[in-house]
Parts: structure tokens; sequence; C-alpha cells
């Protein structure tokens, strides 16, 4: 739990490691509750974000993806879903959160990235801990993060009306489903790995990313390697996240960790 949950609640049991585990399992069954049987997960905070991979493991996976539109990230057929607060809705959030999600699991080939608030996971995690804990995130959710959810910038909620306004293009040349997933499976390893390093926002981290697609509706490289192409297509797309050295080696490490098949 955050520290002012913590603070708040000083004469309340914290919650043991294993128990916040179990929590956050439960979370994450309620929320893939009809669309996947089995399913990895790797799950980790940064700064104001939470990011959680989801990877298919029931035998479904749409490996022979088809030649066609290539989505922006965080648009609702893509496989990055970045949750902004302004969109959450003062009350049953987590019944809302499974919902926004459904899209993103329906299309997805073999995994999805979730970029979440923190305090957004916090209070929807809370509901599978005791009262007491629900109480204290409720009463932290309410007094302190609707309260930044009602007072955002008109800028940054014109960036976000913007950004949900794009979908996505079809490239010209070499469109075939192992370039798409290669494409996308870079897209994911960036965004994820930006998270880890700076901690950035999810709608901060999505608006980057967007900017790097919208030019790029023709291959940036070709080889004829389809996976190759598609790799470095969705790398270039994500040169404004601005990853240090260690931040790009960690993006490559991820990939075949969290997102393919191993």
């Amino acid at each position: 739990m955050s520290k002012k949950h913590k603070q708040a609640g000083n004469t309340v049991k914290e919650p043991s490691s294993r128990e916040i585990k179990t929590a956050g399992k439960q979370l994450i069954q309620y929320l893939l509750a009809g669309a996947w049987l089995a399913y990895g997960i790797h799950l980790i905070t940064r700064g104001d974000t939470c990011v959680i991979t989801l990877r298919r493991d029931d035998g479904n996976e749409q490996t022979d993806r088809q030649a066609g539109r290539i989505s922006y990230a965080g648009s609702p057929d893509s496989e990055i879903a970045c949750i902004g607060m302004q969109e959450v809705p003062d009350e049953a959030p987590r019944k809302w959160l499974r919902k926004r999600l459904r899209e993103h699991f329906a299309v997805a080939s073999e995994s999805v990235l979730i970029l979440i608030p923190s305090a957004l996971f916090e209070v929807v995690m809370a509901d599978y801990l005791s009262k007491d804990l629900q109480r204290l995130a409720r009463q932290y959710w309410n007094e302190e993060v609707q309260n930044e959810h009602w007072t955002l910038c008109q800028t940054c909620q014109r960036e976000v009306r913007d950004l949900n306004s794009l979908t996505g293009f079809v490239s010209d040349k070499t469109r075939s489903g192992e370039y798409i997933n290669a494409y996308t499976t870079a897209l994911k390893s960036y965004t994820a790995a930006s998270v880890l390093e700076t901690g950035m926002s999810p709608l901060k981290v999505c608006a980057l990313v967007r900017k790097g697609q919208m030019p790029a509706k023709k291959p940036f490289v070709y080889t004829g390697d389809d996976r190759h192409d598609g790799w470095c297509d969705g790398s270039f797309a994500c040169r404004y996240l601005h990853l240090t050295r260690k931040g790009l080696d960690e993006a490559l490490d991820l990939a075949p960790q969290i997102f393919w098949h191993c």
C-alpha cells in the first residue's frame, strides 16, 4: 500500500506480502473472467504507474494474425492499454476497469500490456483485502486522488481527446502477420521499459509512442525479414521515449521474458 495509506491507517495491520500477492491474483482473475482461460502475469510499480503484462496461455493464441491495420498504442483495438485518471468514474472503479479492458483482451495475439495509475490499482485491489484496508483505500481515493482527477489542466484534457481521436494506419509494404506481431511486441517492450526506467504516467507514455507512430506509415527499413523489419519499425516508433542504453537493453530483455512464449 502507499505511504499515504500507511499514514492514514497507522492503527490498522498492514497486509503481508503474501496477502497482497493473493489480492493481486484475485483482481487479475476478476479482470480476465470470461476472456482468457489461462495466463501468465508480470506486475511491477514505478512512480505513479503500475505495469501489468498478461500473456495468454490458454491454447487460443492468435498466432496467424492477418495483415491489415496497425493500431495506435492505447486505442481500444491495440495490445497496449493506457488508463488515465480522468477516465475513472467515482463509483465502482473495479467494475469499470474490467469493462474498459475487454476490448484489449479480445484482440490480443499473445499478450496485453496494461499501464494503470498506481492509486487506481491500489483501490481496486483493496476490494480483496480486509474491510479496514478497503475503507482506508477508499478514503485516500476520495480525498486525494479525486481532487487530482477534477483539477486536470485544460491542456491535458485536450491531449487526451486528441489521443482518443487516433485509431490506426495501414502500412504500405510488408504487412504480414509476422511483421505486425514483431511491431506490436516492440511497442510493448519499449513502452514497458520506459515506465520501469522513468516512472512516467500512462498517458504521457502513450502520447510519446503515438507521436512516434503517426509519421511511420511506411516501413523505416526493409530487408525482407518480416520479423526483423517489424521489430525495427516498432522500435523506431518509440524513439520519443528517449530510453537510455540501459533502458534499451531492458526492453530487449523484456520481450522474450514476458511477451513471447519461450
